[in-house]
C-alpha cells in the first residue's frame, strides 16, 4: 500500500527525504526498504520496539557483522558498529545495533536480508519470501 509519496529535486538525498515519513508508517506494519535505504538512524526509528513497526531490507555487500546467535541455517543475530558519520549526525545512537540476517539462495546465488522481524513470528523462509513479492512488484512497475 503506498501511502504518501513526494517529490524533491534530483540531487536530494532519498534518506533524508525517506525520513520525513518515519511519523507516518502505522502501527503493525512491515516496511521493505531497498538497499539504497540503509542505515542504523534511520531502521532503529522504524522500529522502535513499541508499536510493532518493523522493517526489512537487503544486505548490503562487505558488511561487516558478528554473529550474536544462531537460529537455523540461514537464520541468525548479527550485530554491527555504527558508523562515527551516523553518531555525529545523531548523538542519541548506540555505537552497535543487532538486526537478524537471513539468507537465501536466488538465480544460484546467496544472497542477505536484515530485519527487524521477531524469529518467533516469522521464519527464515516467510521473511525471504516477503522480499521476494517486494521485488516481484517492483519489477511490476519497471514494466508500466
Amino acid at each position: 500500500v503506498i501511502l504518501d509519496a513526494q517529490l524533491s529535486p534530483y540531487r536530494g538525498s532519498e534518506m533524508r527525504l525517506a525520513e520525513t515519513f518515519l511519523g507516518q508508517i502505522p502501527d503493525n506494519s512491515i516496511t521493505l526498504f531497498d538497499k539504497g535505504f540503509w542505515g542504523a538512524d534511520l531502521l532503529l526509528s522504524v522500529a522502535d520496539g513499541v508499536n510493532n513497526r518493523h522493517w526489512l531490507t537487503p544486505a548490503r555487500k562487505n558488511l561487516v557483522m558478528e554473529e550474536v546467535e544462531r537460529y537455523g541455517e540461514h537464520d541468525r543475530r548479527v550485530r554491527m558498529k555504527v558508523s562515527p558519520q551516523a553518531r555525529k549526525r545523531n548523538p542519541a545512537l548506540p555505537t552497535h545495533w543487532e538486526v537478524r540476517e537471513v539468507s537465501y539462495q536466488s538465480q544460484g546465488r546467496i544472497r542477505s536480508l536484515l530485519t527487524s522481524l521477531p524469529v518467533e513470528d516469522y521464519n527464515a523462509e516467510a521473511v525471504a519470501e516477503l522480499y521476494l513479492e517486494r521485488w516481484e512488484i517492483e519489477l511490476g512497475f519497471r514494466d508500466i
